[in-house]
């Protein structure tokens, strides 16, 4: 083979490559999020209204991790709405305040991964000093698609016994889950 012959097949070799590279993000990026990673992070979006139900721009809401101490801070915009995405798992605590209405606060809630977490917030006009405690939990809606999804902590894990020995007996725990049991070597089930 000569010189011009084998650089025309790295040449054919690398072109191949590129185009095999370009075909998989290009078809990645185009998936459905069903077939995406999971994700191992969690969000809390919401709205921010007065007592008549008007939007409150500016609002300042402040989300805490509980566990970490870090604080992710954000106004909102004139719709009154705001999102703090890519939530490792753990417990918070959200505070609003706005001009001239009573601050209010979800002491407690913890994140699981996947969760999605809204949380409307009904500012009332501003006492001397008062502060609303939200104790009603917020609920934890899907709003992309209609996934499902549960979270077993450790000690709920340890407390049971598994049926088979199997950690996959714990799918059959989650709500709407379904698995196929079938024996190995009997082909296909009906």
């Amino acid at each position: 083979m000569s010189v011009n012959g084998r650089r025309a097949d790295d040449w054919s070799r690398r072109s191949r490559w590129l185009a095999w590279i370009a075909a998989t993000a290009i078809l990645s990026a185009s998936a459905p999020p069903v077939l995406r990673a999971q994700t191992a992070t969690a969000s809390v979006t919401g709205s921010v209204s007065d007592d008549t139900g008007a939007t409150v721009p500016d609002a300042r809401i402040t989300l805490e991790s509980l566990g970490t101490g870090q604080q992710r801070e954000a106004r909102t915009p004139r719709t009154g709405r705001f999102t703090f995405p890519a939530l490792p798992p753990g417990r918070y605590r959200l505070t609003a305040i706005g001009d001239g209405f009573t601050p209010v606060a979800v002491p407690d809630f913890t994140l699981n991964v996947g969760d999605e977490l809204v949380v409307p917030i009904q500012f009332t006009v501003a006492g001397i000093g008062e502060t609303v405690t939200v104790r009603q939990e917020a609920s934890l809606l899907t709003t992309r698609d209609g996934s499902v999804s549960t979270v077993i902590d450790r000690a709920t894990i340890e407390r049971m016994p598994l049926s088979g020995g199997t950690l996959h007996s714990l799918i059959d725990l989650a709500p709407a889950s379904r698995t196929s049991r079938r024996p190995r070597g009997r082909g296909p089930s009906p």
